[in-house]
């Protein structure tokens, strides 16, 4: 199946426009608490001190937005028996399944970086410079951890045609993410989006006081990702071979 079809279906189902939305939302969340952290005036007005707000938000909203792309994208499947149409008309399910994965990833990566922009413009409306490395990291485990949650949620989404199911998952992710993002390393790595907080770009700061007073690069969070990478690839690969190998009940 083409990414092009699956393009023309995402857009009768309004998909950008209510991911883009949450992700506004995300980018005001951040603008109030930059605001209010620049207003201590010990903060270190550092790229790090901006950037890092984005990814510890998005360990609580990324399950959400991947959720509601992979609900509306496998709903319209459901919907008139479609999908028994597709395999008539010769469609399989191994390239239905790239197809699917491949637009849910364009759409999630299109939504974070407009996200990741906005709050990098907030930094210089605070007279902090842009750190495109550090940017750069920081996108690239957003959308790693992206693929790793769209995959398990789009096999499922396929087979059922109760959506709230993936919805609920993706908020059950989100509750889990709030509970766990300052969890010890291991328990991290457990779950897709508290990996976010393992393998962060940033750390903070802290004053004689045990305050956090701002943030900066973070080497060992760096050297983390490509662990998050070869997860990542796995649970793609397998959710795959899953859904490849397990009929569709239509």
């Amino acid at each position: 199946m083409s990414i092009v079809l699956e393009l023309a279906k995402a857009r009768r189902c309004h998909i950008l426009s209510l991911t883009l939305t949450i992700v506004a939302v995300t980018v005001l969340w951040c603008a109030a608490a930059i605001g209010k952290q620049f207003a201590n005036p010990e903060i270190i007005g550092s790229p790090a001190t901006i950037i890092d707000h984005y990814p510890k938000i998005m360990i609580i909203v990324l399950p959400l937005v991947v959720a509601i792309i992979v609900a509306r994208l496998t709903t319209i499947e459901h919907d008139h028996n479609m999908l028994a149409r597709l395999f008539t008309a010769g469609q399989n399910m191994r390239s239905l399944f790239w197809a699917k994965l491949s637009l849910i990833l364009v759409i999630s990566a299109l939504v974070l970086t407009i996200g990741l922009f906005g709050v990098l413009v907030i930094g210089k409306f605070q007279g902090v410079a842009i750190d495109l490395k550090l940017s750069l990291w920081t996108l690239l485990l957003l959308v790693l951890v992206a693929a790793e949650l769209a995959a398990p949620l789009l096999v499922l989404g396929l087979r059922t045609d109760h959506q709230g199911v993936v919805l609920g998952l993706g908020l059950g992710l989100a509750v889990i993410g709030a509970l766990l993002q300052l969890a010890p390393l291991p328990i991290q790595f457990l779950f897709p989006n508290t990996q976010i907080a393992a393998a962060s770009p940033t750390s903070w700061v802290l004053n004689a006081q045990n305050y956090v007073i701002g943030y900066v690069e973070n080497p060992a969070g760096i050297a983390r990702i490509p662990l998050v990478a070869v997860i990542a690839v796995a649970v793609v690969v397998i959710s795959a071979i899953w859904h490849t190998k397990k009929e569709i009940e239509l």
